[in-house]
């Protein structure tokens, strides 16, 4: 099984986790997650979407765990540079999510992002 994380809220290093609004977060991520996973058993799809919970000084750890693919909210563009390094070494593609596909939780755009990402594999 090909695995995806959801990392919903990057670390601001020196900040106390949870950051503020973090719990704000959790349940629709959660949630987002949830129907990802339905969508993908639907579709016979060999995927699986995690959420992250780490601790942010343990954050880069979670690069070196052999994700496929990463999914970010549109806030993790602005802290990139922290843990593009890490990213690169992992070779596991990004995707990163609106704040309406989030909210809405929208899980086809990412879906249709994994099939696109197959279909250029067999190529």
């Amino acid at each position: 099984m090909k695995k995806i994380l959801f990392i919903c809220g990057s670390p601001v290093w020196g900040r106390p986790f949870p950051l503020p609004g973090m719990t704000i977060l959790k349940k629709p991520a959660v949630e987002y997650c949830r129907r990802a996973n339905e969508l993908f058993k639907e579709q016979d799809m060999d995927w699986q979407v995690e959420l992250a919970n780490v601790e942010p000084e343990k954050f880069d750890e979670l690069f070196k765990q052999g994700y496929d693919v990463f999914v970010f909210l549109p806030e993790g563009r602005t802290r990139l540079w922290m843990y593009q390094s890490e990213l690169e070494k992992s070779g596991a593609y990004i995707y990163y999510l609106t704040m309406m596909e989030f909210h809405e939780k929208k899980v086809t755009k990412l879906v249709e992002y994994i099939k696109a990402l197959e279909k250029s594999k067999t190529k």
